[in-house]
């Protein structure tokens, strides 16, 4: 679940961590969040959550 994500001060990587755990656990080692441009509509934190959790749902396939 998001918590949070409304803030501006938290970061794409921050946000990446989070979601990646949400999918794949709180135990597992989170990878190097990626290089990227955040689309307007969204921010840092909130599409590192959802690329975040993305990619481990990949991983997990």
């Amino acid at each position: 679940m998001m918590d949070r994500d409304a803030s501006p001060d938290r970061t794409f990587e921050e946000g990446f961590e989070d979601g990646y755990k949400f999918v794949a656990g709180s135990m597992v080692l989170v990878p190097l969040a990626p290089l990227v441009l955040v689309p307007l509509g969204y921010t840092d934190y909130a599409y590192g959550y959802k690329k975040g959790a993305e990619a481990a749902a990949t991983k997990k396939r």
